[in-house]
């Protein structure tokens, strides 16, 4: 059992036992309903200030609905905890943003986000980041006297005053925030009230503070959504630049909100961290937010987290500080995405958490009580039924899809129907691989075989293979070549189909006014070493790659500029081999003579950095320049590229999906050349190739009657042309 789901089933166990051995009040005299009794018993020593509230509202008729707001916090703030807090409030770090605060307010205050991105506050920007460093060394952040306590329940964390702040702001913006009018009481609790969202996320202050903090910069909120994207803008602006001016964080551990404004490394800092703080940010400014994510990608395993707007149709989800929400809202933009969850304040009834059998384990991805599934909203869904023929004691059974870090991953869930022996999924998602499952303990048990799941247009009904993948006809292949662990990706095949028409000039000078074309490509390059023969018949000082008419870019990864050997210049080396994708492969290399020409050459440019996942961004053309007039003969390019295919050096993992699990097929593969051989692999079985010493892309496929590799999404359903 996860750490996350033992926290949730103490909280659950802990109210339970209050219900069952009578510790909430029963006479008709208590002081404080049920509900709320639950949380107080959970509060510790916190009871007092929870109390503190309640009683600070309960006293005035007027209060009455404050009360009621009051009352939706605290009978749910026990489902929520922080996994680390840290005191005290008032610290070294918290003066140091104040003072950048002051500062950059100075600098920006009155100007319009087109002035934002001007070259003066750039400027000013970098003068006050230097201002800062100099205070960073005389406060000696790291000195601060912290304390730090794990998995708090927030029953027993905020006090009176704290609570009272955030009622008090909430019922302010209900009042003067138009957008925040237009709510209803309980979307108004749901979104408006909550001074969290995210468990683990540790929020050290209270609404009050981010909106003085915050509204100064996002300009005015409107009930106009040009302005809410201008506000988003602003947002991410002002995030963007308070980085820039704080630079790394100093200390080893979250404070609760200026963490928020330095640079944090990956692995400390993701995305749900980002909108934590964002909506609450944005709610307190009176921006009506809530919390989405999609539990995976159909091809990209993780979950990623975005905002998402309450009441304001037609704008779509956004990514804190990276993207504004755009009006091309619509369920196709999120077509290679599989379910997405609202993550709520309140618990939601409707979640395996709630419907699972007593002693039932639920999948941790699926397993906290405060999900509220939006697929239906996001993506096209469909509902579908599966016989379920087993003998169990469960109520819930699952769909999951591949994931690379898991092997497979649950998105939605089923209630088993143990009458009919069916199982029905409501929010399913055409056009998805699945594998259906139930757990026995936490290990995910099969009770069908995978399937691709699709709606036939014609019939208008859900359709999916019965067994397996009887695609291609049923063959043992003796010869297969495995070439890559991830499919190609459309947009970059696309900018490689943009370089046709790439030129390359060759001249005496550097104004190339007299210059020689001496190569026009004529065809799509392919994601592999090839060289271009020039039509060079001399030396040539400069030469240049000229981007075609149509284009601004030359996304070249990698440029080698190759001469023959016969010439005997000096700084030379031998240039990247050309691939090898199948043993034949190796009498295809010919004994060219050439040599790779190093001089002036300039390695921590993309172009000649060594990694094709790099390229110039926006340049027109690509200048060289030797120390001498140079005979080039040869140009050996690889378009920008994923680099998914198989790496020289790298080791790799086969696996075949069989008996309801993925099993390794032989050892682990150290390659030497762009393939891996294997013999005695099958049609239509699902297999995965895993690179164990990079990247993080790895996507099933299966194989046809001559052994090539068809990934599903790409090449057998063409579902994610884009990907």
């Amino acid at each position: 059992m996860s750490r996350i789901t033992t926290l949730y089933f103490l909280i659950f166990l802990s109210l339970y036992l209050q219900n069952s051995f009578g510790q909430q009040p029963k006479n008709p005299g208590m002081k404080w309903p049920v509900d709320i009794e639950k949380s107080l018993a959970v509060a510790g020593d916190n009871r007092s200030e929870l109390e503190k509230v309640l009683n600070h509202y309960s006293a005035k008729p007027s209060d009455s609905l404050k009360y009621k707001a009051v009352a939706y916090l605290i009978r749910n703030m026990v489902w929520h905890y922080s996994a680390v807090k840290l005191v005290p409030e008032m610290n070294k770090l918290s003066l140091l943003v104040a003072k950048a605060d002051s500062l950059y307010y100075s600098l920006v205050r009155g100007k319009n986000s087109k002035e934002l991105a001007a070259q003066d506050v750039n400027a000013g920007v970098m003068h006050i980041r230097k201002q800062i460093l100099e205070m960073m060394t005389t406060l000696d952040i790291n000195d601060d006297d912290t304390q730090i306590l794990t998995d708090i329940n927030d029953t027993e964390d905020h006090n009176a005053r704290f609570l009272i702040e955030q009622v008090e702001h909430a019922f302010w913006l209900r009042q003067n925030a138009p957008l925040v009018r237009k709510l209803s009481f309980a979307e108004f609790c749901q979104t408006i009230l909550p001074y969290k969202f995210v468990n683990e996320k540790y929020v050290s202050r209270s609404a009050p503070f981010f909106y003085n903090f915050f509204s100064k910069y996002l300009g005015e909120v409107k009930n106009d959504k040009d302005s809410i994207i201008e506000n988003i803008h602003r947002y991410n602006i002002t995030i963007a630049n308070f980085k820039k001016i704080l630079g790394n964080y100093p200390l080893p551990e979250k404070v609760g909100f200026e963490e928020l404004l330095f640079v944090l490394p990956f692995e400390r800092w993701d995305c749900f961290d980002l909108t934590n703080f964002g909506a609450l940010i944005l709610n307190a400014c009176g921006l009506p937010i809530k919390i989405e994510y999609n539990v995976t990608g159909k091809l990209f395993a993780g979950s990623h987290s975005t905002g998402a707007f309450l009441n304001v149709p037609g704008l779509n989800q956004f990514t804190f500080e990276t993207t504004v929400p755009s009006k091309i809202a619509g369920k196709g933009y999120w077509r290679g995405l599989m379910n997405f969850y609202q993550i709520c304040f309140e618990p939601q009834t409707n979640t395996p958490f709630f419907l699972k059998e007593k002693n039932e384990v639920t999948p941790t991805e699926l397993s906290s009580p405060l999900l509220k599934d939006m697929s239906y909203m996001r993506v096209d869904t469909t509902t579908v039924t599966l016989p379920f023929k087993l003998q169990t004691s469960n109520k819930l059974a699952y769909l999951a899809t591949f994931n690379r870090i898991t092997g497979i991953s649950c998105t939605s869930w089923g209630l088993i129907n143990k009458k009919t022996k069916t199982v029905s999924f409501r929010n399913a998602i055409p056009g998805s691989l699945y594998f259906p499952v139930y757990l026995n303990g936490e290990t995910k048990v099969l009770f069908g075989s995978p399937f691709f799941l699709k709606v036939d247009s014609i019939k208008d009904k859900v359709v999916y293979s019965k067994r397996s993948f009887d695609i291609f006809k049923k063959r043992i292949l003796d010869s297969v070549f495995i070439t890559r662990k991830f499919p190609e990706k459309a947009p970059l095949r696309a900018l490689s189909k943009e370089l046709v028409g790439t030129f390359i000039l060759a001249s005496d000078s550097s104004d190339f006014k007299n210059a020689d074309t001496v190569y026009v490509l004529d065809y799509i390059p392919k994601f592999e070493p090839q060289d271009l023969v020039l039509k060079t018949k001399r030396a040539y000082r400069y030469y240049r790659i000229v981007a075609p008419k149509l284009t601004s870019r030359v996304t070249l990864g990698e440029i080698e500029f190759l001469t023959n050997k016969s010439f005997n210049y000096k700084n030379t080396i031998a240039p990247t081999p050309l691939y090898r994708f199948n043993f034949s492969d190796r009498g295809k290399i010919p004994d060219s003579g050439l040599t790779k020409i190093t001089d002036n050459i300039n390695r921590r440019l993309p172009q000649y950095d060594g990694n094709v996942e790099t390229a110039p961004r926006q340049n027109i053309y690509i200048t060289q320049q030797f120390s001498q007039p140079t005979f080039v003969t040869h140009l050996r390019i690889i378009p920008l590229n994923a680099n998914n295919g198989i790496v020289p050096g790298n080791q790799y993992i086969l696996y075949c999906w069989e008996d309801g699990d993925w099993k390794k097929i032989g050892e682990v593969r150290k390659a030497t050349d762009q393939f891996l051989f294997f013999d005695k692999l099958e049609t239509n079985k699902i297999y995965w190739l895993k690179n164990i010493t990079r990247g993080r892309e790895e996507a099933p496929f299966i194989l046809d009657e001559e052994g090539q590799q068809r990934f599903f999404y790409t090449d057998i359903f063409n579902e994610l042309r884009w990907t």
